[in-house]
């Protein structure tokens, strides 16, 4: 069985066993169970998947270069300094601790531009992107369903304070001024919000904001240090709120604690990618 087949299923059954959940989450459920249904059904399938006309994948040589960019545009695929574990994610619309598989997918990166044979609708391209991992990581992997704590991010109540990203351009994430002290996010999902943030809070993050355009905004985040998130005096200079409070002052979003069923993706066989 397929990944998208097996994915259908086991959203399906969670989506049936987790009526708590709430109207918004049943939602976004119905919306994956539609698309997973549109990837792994040959009947509305008619014919191969589509792949991309021409594409290139290299790796990365300079194990120091920091900062990456992931452009998905009506006709190409433009990915710089990327690990597999990054496309994975963007490919199958997961988040990191949903991805299970070896080492090397989170620390080795790679140059990855593609072009369509034509327009087509950011769906297809994600769909190209799958059947080009496929080729050149030769990927084969099945899905399991675990119950973990996660933290919901969720919009607070008096309502989310993001404005959407304006113009075109890749999505990126760097320091906002000088001093770094703070962190621009600009034309990031709140998908991509939440990935970020993993790291400051030890936990997965599900998003259930439902909000689903690119933003743009700032955000005072920590130091990060071997040990944690740095933790420092209100009384220092270069103390920020914490991650919790940032967030509710700044976006009108917050994390809830809970359990969650959470769909898991297990590598079982994927090797670095053959040559152009």
């Amino acid at each position: 069985m397929d990944v998208a087949a097996v994915f259908l299923m086991t959203r399906w059954l969670e989506w049936k066993a987790t009526p708590a959940f709430g109207r918004s989450y049943k939602a976004v459920m119905i919306k994956r169970i539609l698309i997973a249904l549109f990837i792994s059904s040959p009947v509305i399938c008619a014919g191969p998947p589509p792949v991309f006309e021409v594409a290139t994948v290299r790796p990365v040589a300079d194990r120091s270069a920091v900062g990456s960019h992931e452009l998905v545009e009506k006709d190409r695929l433009d990915f710089s300094n990327v690990t597999l574990e990054t496309c994975l994610m963007r490919a199958y619309r997961l988040q990191n601790y949903q991805i299970i598989g070896p080492a090397w997918i989170r620390a080795e990166r790679f140059v990855i531009t593609a072009k369509a044979p034509g327009r087509a609708t950011e769906d297809q391209i994600l769909l190209m992107l799958q059947a080009l991992l496929a080729d050149r990581f030769g990927l084969a992997a099945h899905s399991e369903t675990r119950l973990v704590k996660v933290l919901a991010l969720v919009v607070s109540r008096n309502g989310a304070k993001i404005a959407e990203a304006r113009g075109r351009g890749p999505t990126s994430v760097g320091p906002a001024d000088s001093e770094n002290k703070e962190t621009a996010f600009r034309r990031v999902t709140i998908q991509q919000l939440a990935l970020r943030l993993r790291r400051y809070v030890g936990l997965p993050i599900i998003n259930e904001t439902v909000l689903t355009g690119h933003y743009d905004f700032n955000l005072p985040l920590p130091v990060m240090t071997a040990s944690g998130p740095q933790d420092l005096s209100a009384t220092d200079p270069d103390y920020v709120p914490s991650i919790f409070t940032s967030l509710k002052e700044r976006l009108g979003l917050e994390m809830k604690a809970k359990k969650s069923p959470v769909d898991v993706l297990v590598l079982d066989h994927v090797e670095r990618p053959t040559a152009n």
